[in-house]
């Protein structure tokens, strides 16, 4: 064995040994064993007070995370939880008028987002139109033309950003 002090001076002591220690009294070293079949995993533990085991199924296969992305017109439109949807009206390349309704939760012990963009009008005659849902708090008064909105609502709670189209 070496020791190091801490004027970073060694100092080789040779081997170093101690008393023996108390002998165990029951001489068994625990073991454990894992094991699957199907869709329930056992545990298997041995050890001087004897066997236990447990048995643990598997949780319910998982969702995936993928969030869907749908297109839809402008005009009246209807927005599900936890998808995103483009508003566009293919003919003028951008959303004229967009009347928001909130589709119905499904499950309220999940986050529930209801996620959308839209591009503005390029023209600037024609203003762009959201109406949203009384029940929606927002400060997103007025629609700057030229501008592409990304808008979420959760929790009755509107939050936007927008970029303006070069």
């Amino acid at each position: 064995m070496v020791l190091t002090f801490t004027d970073e001076s060694t100092k080789d002591v040779g081997k170093v040994t101690g008393e023996n220690g108390t002998p165990g009294k029951n001489g068994v070293s625990p073991t454990v064993e894992v094991s699957k079949s199907g869709k329930t995993t056992t545990i298997t533990i041995k050890d001087s007070a004897g066997t236990k085991t447990a048995k643990i199924n598997d949780g319910a296969d998982g969702t995936s995370s993928n969030v869907p992305r749908v297109k839809v017109q402008d005009g009246d439109v209807t927005i599900q939880p936890n998808t995103l949807t483009v508003i566009e009206n293919t003919d003028k390349g951008y959303a004229s008028t967009i009347n928001i309704t909130l589709a119905p939760i499904t499950n309220e012990n999940i986050v529930n987002e209801y996620h959308f963009f839209f591009k503005s009008s390029t023209d600037p005659s024609v203003k762009t139109t959201l109406s949203l849902p009384e029940t929606v708090l927002s400060d997103l008064s007025s629609i700057e033309n030229n501008n592409i909105y990304e808008v979420s609502i959760m929790e009755n709670c509107l939050s936007y950003a927008n970029w303006m189209v070069k």
